[in-house]
C-alpha cells in the first residue's frame, strides 16, 4: 500500500500552519472634492437661483451603490465644471426633503435645469451613463435649436 492514510491526519490538526490571508477591506467613505454636499434648505436655494443646470444625487452613507458613485460622480463634475453643477445631499439627515420629493431608492439622482426636472433616476450610472444623460437632458435641446436656426442659412448659401 501507499501511504495514503497520513493524508487525512494532515489536514485535520493544527500541525499544518497555512498563512491567513486577510480580506481586502473597500474604502466605505470616499472624500468628495469637486461634489458639494448640501441640505434641503440648500438645495431650495440652489433650484431656484441655479444658472447652470444641477445634477444632485440622494445618497445615504450606508449604501454600496451611492458610494461607487461618488467617484463617477467626481470625474463628471470635473468634466462638467463650469457647464453644471453637482451636489449631493444625504437623504437619512434630510429625510424632509427627500420624503417631499419621494426619494424611495439609493442613489436617486434629479437632472434639473431652470427650476424644471428634466429627468430622475434610480440606481447607480457609470461616468459614460452620466455622460450620456447629461448631454441628452442639458444640452441636445440647445444644440437642436442651433441646428434648426443655421438649417436655413445653409440653404439660403446655396
Amino acid at each position: 500500500m501507499i501511504g495514503f492514510a497520513n493524508v487525512g491526519v494532515l489536514s485535520r490538526g493544527p500541525a499544518m500552519h497555512r498563512p491567513r490571508v486577510q480580506p481586502r477591506r473597500a474604502k466605505v467613505a470616499v472624500k468628495a472634492e469637486l461634489v458639494q454636499k448640501i441640505t434641503g434648505e440648500e438645495l431650495e436655494v440652489e433650484l431656484n437661483d441655479a444658472e447652470l443646470p444641477l445634477v444632485v444625487d440622494f445618497y445615504a452613507a450606508w449604501c454600496g451603490p451611492c458610494q461607487f458613485m461618488l467617484p463617477e460622480l467626481e470625474k463628471i463634475a470635473a468634466e462638467y465644471d463650469g457647464r453644471v453643477k453637482v451636489l449631493k445631499v444625504d437623504s437619512d439627515e434630510e429625510t424632509d426633503i427627500a420624503t417631499m420629493l419621494q426619494v424611495r431608492a439609493l442613489p436617486t439622482l434629479f437632472f434639473v435645469h431652470k427650476n424644471e426636472l428634466r429627468f430622475r433616476f434610480e440606481g447607480a450610472l457609470m461616468k459614460e451613463q452620466l455622460e450620456t444623460v447629461i448631454e441628452e437632458v442639458f444640452f441636445k435641446k440647445e444644440e437642436e435649436g442651433a441646428t434648426e436656426e443655421s438649417a436655413p442659412a445653409a440653404e439660403a448659401a446655396a
